[in-house]
């Protein structure tokens, strides 16, 4: 088994994980580990033998499917950027579907595989009973009109509902509405922009950094131009919702202090100066001590923590929408030299500035 593991190491361009009876075996070249941890089990479940799944989340695609050898059950799974792939052709799919049925038939020792393809989201978690009586209860996810669905909508972003999100964007198309345009697809996107923008707008009131809120905003419109079909559509409302659902989640501030609502919005304000805790204090008029105190009592970070995280996000940005150097990016955004700059960008992202560049 181990000389054709190394076989496909050498084969294949793509990061893969071998699982054998749901535990992993086998990584090679994975930078996701966490979303692989994460949903594992539920790519256990849901990939069939001979059957290749296909996966979207978050701007990857996972393929995966199961074998048997000596009567153990296998899992192969392959990881992909949705970048990378979104203008492929059909012929760019069938050879991708043909390189797997080969490392698979390089790991089981057959040429016999038959892999069929099945395209399904990661569900959300199973509540209990009792818990999806309550939701059901609590919010609407059917809607005559859409001024109802935006009102629902608003809130369910609020309580990073994933469950209710979800079925609002299957209960969307249900929705009835003037035509648009004559071309179907179109109009969904014309759909899209006008709820982004009524989404991006109830984040910030929710208090999320409008910067981030509409960087956010126009880097999900730009994947607008690549969408060519129907489920992509779908797929990326899911994306929209959920990640606007994690910013509101992640960036609102926990308290009403406001000295922290006050540091914070300085700190998004004057990210490209030489940022302290001294020169915070001074323009919010507080002592630099009761600053860092009350900073962290309220938020759970340090303000020095607070300032590296929110550069960092900035320099994710500029990493996908710019052609600046990592030496601009990194002076710039006051790191104090670029081997620094990419070791804290590692630690909070997982992946290189380099690394980050080339699949974002």
């Amino acid at each position: 088994m181990f000389e054709q593991i190394k076989l496909l190491t050498e084969f294949t361009e793509y990061p893969f994980a071998l699982f054998q009876e749901q535990v992993c075996i086998f990584e090679s070249k994975i930078k996701a580990s966490d979303v692989l941890n994460a949903f594992s089990k539920k790519f256990w479940n849901y990939s069939e033998t001979d059957t290749l799944s296909i996966t979207y989340f978050r701007g990857l695609i996972f393929l995966s499917t199961k074998f048997i050898i000596n009567k153990s059950n296998f899992m192969l799974i392959m990881i992909m950027s949705e970048k990378n792939s979104c203008n492929w052709t059909n012929l760019d799919w069938t050879l991708l579907f043909k390189k797997i049925q080969a490392y698979i038939a390089i790991l089981s020792d057959t040429k016999q595989l038959t892999i069929k393809k099945r395209h399904f989201e990661i569900p959300a978690t199973q509540d209990s009973e009792e818990e999806k009586i309550f939701t059901e209860q609590t919010f609407q996810t059917t809607f005559t009109d859409h001024y109802q669905f935006e009102k629902h909508l608003m809130d369910a972003l609020k309580t990073s509902d994933s469950l209710i999100l979800n079925k609002m964007v299957h209960n969307l198309s249900k929705i009835n509405q003037t035509p648009l345009s004559n071309n179907k697809l179109l109009e969904k996107k014309y759909r899209f922009v006008s709820l982004i923008t009524l989404v991006s707008r109830a984040a910030i009131q929710y208090g999320c950094s409008p910067t981030h809120a509409y960087r956010l905003s126009d880097s999900l419109i730009r994947q607008l131009d690549f969408i060519q079909a129907t489920p992509e559509y779908h797929s990326l409302i899911k994306q929209m919702l959920n990640e606007f659902s994690l910013l509101i989640k992640t960036n609102t501030a926990s308290s009403t202090s406001y000295i922290v609502k006050s540091a914070i919005e300085y700190i998004h304000q004057n990210l490209y100066d030489d940022l302290s805790n001294s020169t915070i204090a001074e323009k919010i008029g507080v002592h630099p001590v009761y600053l860092s105190s009350t900073f962290k009592k309220n938020t759970g970070n340090s303000l020095r923590h607070f300032i590296t995280k929110t550069r960092v996000k900035e320099a994710k940005y500029l990493l996908v929408n710019t052609d600046l150097a990592l030496k601009e990016i990194s002076g710039s955004l006051h790191f104090s030299n670029q081997s620094y700059f990419c070791k804290l960008f590692k630690a909070e992202t997982t992946y290189t500035p380099k690394e980050y560049r080339i699949l974002f």
